[in-house]
């Protein structure tokens, strides 16, 4: 399904693709579909999707903490799931600053632990 935002198209599918099989299997269910569902409104123009990385982000880092799992782990998890998206790579640019975020976020929420 393709949407036109801010006069291009916007494939709404590849944000869609990821088999919950292939998750690494300790990040949360809910979390990861969130996140997805983030990004997806991010790419239809709706910037304020940015106000829903800090609870993805702490979300991650609790778990990874509850589950013993290092923060190095945690961020092999997300650039794991970020690069199963599917993403063009205009996409990729524009969702850029999200998963910067992301990143940061988690691995502050991680330690502030």
């Amino acid at each position: 399904m393709t949407h036109r935002v801010a006069g291009r198209s916007v494939d709404k599918r590849s944000v869609e693709r990821l088999d919950p099989s292939s998750r690494d299997g300790w990040l949360p269910g809910a979390s990861v579909d969130a996140l997805h569902k983030c990004i997806a409104r991010y790419l239809e123009g709706q910037r304020n999707a940015t106000d829903e990385i800090q609870p993805l982000a702490s979300s991650f880092a609790k778990c990874a903490r509850e589950q013993g799992q290092a923060p190095e782990r945690l961020l092999i998890a997300i650039r794991a799931l970020w690069g199963q998206l599917g993403l063009s790579q205009g996409d990729r640019l524009q969702v850029a600053s999200l998963y910067d975020q992301l990143i940061r976020q988690a691995i502050e929420s991680y330690y502030a632990h």
